[in-house]
């Protein structure tokens, strides 16, 4: 953002943190809370609130903070569309300042998050420049032993302050100019075919940067905290619907290195990892994926520890059990959680492929 933006925002909001929400009005007090204590002054903030017509009292709650907090609190409300893609444009649309951050309302930020926000964007005024920030699972998730192991995010993989791919325009935590987003690509507005999330946020980066050359760079030191209370059999249904969701992405995003990204090595998709392992996309990828001995070794890890056999009658009875026994919780980490995970999500992935191939016999044999 640079000084012209600045003088034209004069005393308004230099930000506006757009929180899409649904049926979350505690996690939501809580991220309004830790907003207000923003090391940033509040005249600089604006808060966009779009909500998808929680049945709670998120009404009260954002009423509450209305009345309570300095900072600027905007508040749409629609009937239910169960799409968060869709919520999220509305809030997009109704911000005032130049600078967006997306977060969702689960995701609580620490003090000086905003301003590094900020500051970030100021170094590097440039429209297509946007930053990821960091984001931890939440120290207060120790309600179960899922809870305290599970790490969907894995930010601790990634190097401080290093340009991202284009995919990892994840809007658990990222900021970036509003003309350009509005210019450039908003999310898209329809469900997945499994009615789960479908990667949007992924896909939304692509059209960012095939339409208005995005980059994204990892700023480490804008920190926040997920807090989301679920369970490991609704992560799991969730997980595999993303799965099944996975061939809808790659029909958006029709590039190779999105199947090694989400690591989809199957008969399928081996074209695609020799395209982006030894083409010239190949440098879409992070270094960590450009490894070709370390990846095949990683996909024979999974196969052979994370399959049918071993996840129902060895994984699952064990991460149980890890509930209600401490001992066996110990042997564990979310390495394992993991591996589970991702055996879910390939499930989908098989799921998905095979729905399409019926559905393209079927309309063969009409």
């Amino acid at each position: 953002m640079n000084q012209e933006a600045i003088d034209k925002a004069g005393a308004g909001p230099l930000i506006s943190i757009c929180i899409a929400t649904y049926k979350r009005a505690d996690e939501l007090r809580e991220s309004l809370a830790r907003i207000s204590r923003q090391t940033l002054g509040a005249e600089k903030i604006e808060v966009v609130i779009s909500d998808d017509g929680s049945p709670d009292n998120t009404p009260e709650v954002v009423a509450q903070a209305q009345a309570d907090y300095k900072m600027s609190i905007i508040y749409y409300r629609q009937a239910n569309r169960g799409n968060v893609g869709y919520t999220q444009n509305r809030g997009i649309e109704r911000a005032t300042a130049p600078l967006l951050l997306l977060i969702p309302d689960d995701v609580w930020l620490e003090p000086d998050a905003v301003a590094h926000h900020v500051e970030a964007h100021q170094k590097q005024p440039e429209p297509e420049v946007a930053f990821l920030g960091q984001v931890l699972q939440a120290p207060e998730l120790n309600q179960t032993a899922y809870l305290r192991n599970w790490d969907p995010f894995q930010f601790r993989s990634l190097k401080k302050n290093i340009e991202l791919p284009y995919y990892m325009f994840w809007a658990c935590h990222v900021s970036c100019k509003r003309e350009f987003m509005l210019h450039h690509g908003m999310f898209r507005e329809t469900l997945g075919r499994a009615s789960h999330a479908a990667n949007e946020d992924m896909e939304t980066g692509y059209r960012l940067f095939k339409n208005g050359g995005l980059r994204i760079f990892y700023l480490s030191e804008a920190r926040a905290y997920h807090y989301h209370v679920t369970t490991m059999e609704e992560e799991l249904k969730r997980t595999y619907g993303r799965g099944i969701n996975f061939h809808e992405l790659r029909e958006h995003v029709p590039h190779p290195e999105i199947a090694v990204r989400y690591h989809i090595l199957t008969s399928y998709t081996l074209n695609d990892h020799i395209d982006a392992l030894f083409g010239p996309r190949s440098r879409y990828l992070m270094d960590s994926e450009r490894n070709v001995v370390k990846l095949l070794f990683q996909h024979l890890v999974r196969a052979i520890a994370f399959n049918g056999l071993t996840v129902d009658y060895f994984w699952m009875p064990v991460l149980k059990a890890a509930e209600h026994i401490p001992a066996i919780e110990r042997l564990l980490n979310y390495q394992v959680y993991r591996g589970v995970n991702f055996y879910y999500y390939l499930k989908g992935v098989r799921r998905g492929y095979k729905d399409i191939v019926a559905g393209a016999t079927s309309l063969a044999s009409k």
